[in-house]
């Protein structure tokens, strides 16, 4: 009688130990990780490309960031030879459409990248600037999505303003379940190559990363929700990730 106790005891504290292990990737545009080594680095959500008079780049964010040796992107938006791959390549017709499609609602002018601007802030304070995957890297994807793109689902420019403007108003509430899983029903294939096998194809390098120095980590608003979202990939490896709330 007296074991059984203890094993029903045991269980009780193992249930409640795991219960406090779990972690809620819901909301936050804003992570610390903690490595094993005990580094700290950051993780922050971004948008790539918005409307600048309707927000701005958190002021958490960019405290964060001045604290870290290096800012890592998407790929090295410094380095002309990837930009020259990228800025050649033929994208896939949804990707430039729905580019098209905020053109034409927004004056370019008033429009701004998250990116550019932590790069300028990361070249101020002399930061180090790497990217999580090369141009090739990355077109290797775009190309495999291309091969599955129907041009019969082709969406009208209102649909993808009415996509952009909902994941902007999630984005503002830092709702990174939302966007995910709404982008997973809506474009189940785009998500499964261009967002979650690129997460896959990252976390090596990010481990490696935060491991040696501190670092930004700055990636598109998709990538971070989900079961396959860098978040819960870190988690799943045993880092420790803490919300920093604007």
């Amino acid at each position: 009688m007296k074991k059984a106790v203890i094993l029903i005891l045991i269980f009780i504290n193992l249930i409640s130990c795991s219960k406090n292990d779990q972690v809620d990737f819901d909301t936050g545009n804003l992570w610390k990780i903690t490595s094993k080594s005990g580094t700290e680095s950051f993780i922050f959500s971004t948008i790539h490309l918005y409307p600048k008079d309707e927000l701005e780049i958190a002021q958490e964010a960019i405290s964060s960031l001045k604290k870290c040796n290096t800012l890592a992107l998407e790929f090295n938006m410094l380095d002309s030879l990837e930009l020259q791959k990228i800025s050649t390549y033929k994208m896939p017709k949804s990707l430039s459409k729905g580019y098209s499609a905020l053109l034409s609602e927004y004056d370019p002018k008033e429009l701004s990248s998250m990116e550019i601007q932590l790069i300028e802030i990361a070249k101020k304070y002399e930061l180090k600037i790497i990217g999580l995957e090369s141009a090739d890297e990355m077109l290797a994807n775009l190309d495999k999505f291309k091969e599955t793109e129907d041009s019969k689902k082709e969406k009208s420019n209102q649909m993808l303003i009415e996509n952009f403007q909902m994941a902007f108003k999630m984005y503002r509430e830092e709702n990174i379940h939302g966007i995910k899983k709404n982008m997973s029903q809506d474009e189940p294939t785009m998500t499964e190559i261009i967002v979650d096998q690129r997460n896959k194809n990252w976390i090596e390098d990010i481990i490696k990363t935060i491991e040696k120095e501190k670092t930004f980590i700055a990636v598109g608003m998709a990538h971070f929700g989900g079961e396959n979202g860098i978040l819960n990939l870190l988690h799943k490896e045993g880092f420790k990730l803490e919300r920093i709330k604007n």
